[in-house]
């Protein structure tokens, strides 16, 4: 059995903080249990996918600055008989911040959210809408925090220009600042539908932004032994 863990081209804004190589190192870790693995790049025009048995998409950080090339990749290796983790619907459903609504209608308990389309405006509505006095503004299909905005009361005025430039581009989520990110935020990990492990998602010191601390290694070596 022949597997791939799809990454991203490297870029150094996307490293910073990074002490070592986790990618290599998860790499060796599995050669060394006998595992036919190759790294490769997930939008790498030479790469052969038909030639891969199973496909873990491990860390392509870039994909929501190309997220039409990224599910056009995913469906080519559906169609190509390649057995992707965690499979593409649910890659795909993840991709956009919209299925929130989908768990709301599930009746899980979420943080609230209202959704702004594209080259609509941001005004100060929100703030009683919510009952709250601080806000977050995002990309419906983003990563690594990449144009999100907080928002108070007392510099709605100013931001909101900057949120409505950022409206140009794309769909938006708002919602209510939750002070409880800055503790972290606990991550339940399942296979098979059985409880593996839990990792805590902490923010840089001075930074609401999540650094995720995740065991890579660990989760896909569970993965790979549940092909």
């Amino acid at each position: 059995m022949k597997i791939t863990i799809a990454g991203y081209k490297k870029e150094e804004r996307l490293s910073q903080g990074v002490a070592n190589d986790e990618d290599t190192e998860l790499i060796n870790f599995l050669i060394h249990k006998g595992l036919d693995v190759v790294p490769t790049i997930w939008n790498d025009k030479s790469v052969e996918w038909s030639s891969f048995d199973v496909a873990i998409i491990k860390s392509p950080w870039d994909y929501h600055n190309h997220l039409n090339e990224f599910l056009n990749w995913l469906d080519h290796l559906k169609k190509l008989g390649v057995k992707v983790l965690n499979p593409t619907e649910v890659i795909k459903w993840n991709s956009d911040k919209h299925y929130l609504g989908d768990l709301v209608k599930k009746g899980l308990p979420v943080i609230p959210a209202e959704y702004l389309k594209k080259g609509s405006s941001f005004d100060n509505r929100f703030f009683n809408y919510f009952n709250a006095d601080k806000l977050v503004v995002k990309p419906c299909v983003s990563a690594g925090a990449q144009n999100t905005v907080t928002v108070d009361r007392n510099n709605c005025n100013g931001r909101s220009k900057e949120i409505d430039r950022l409206l140009r581009e794309q769909d938006y989520m708002v919602q209510p600042f939750v002070e409880e990110i800055k503790n972290g935020e606990w991550s339940f990990l399942f296979f098979n539908g059985k409880y593996s492990h839990c990792s805590l998602k902490t923010p840089k010191q001075g930074d609401f932004r999540y650094s995720i601390i995740m065991a890579e290694a660990l989760a896909t070596q569970l993965l790979i032994r549940n092909i």
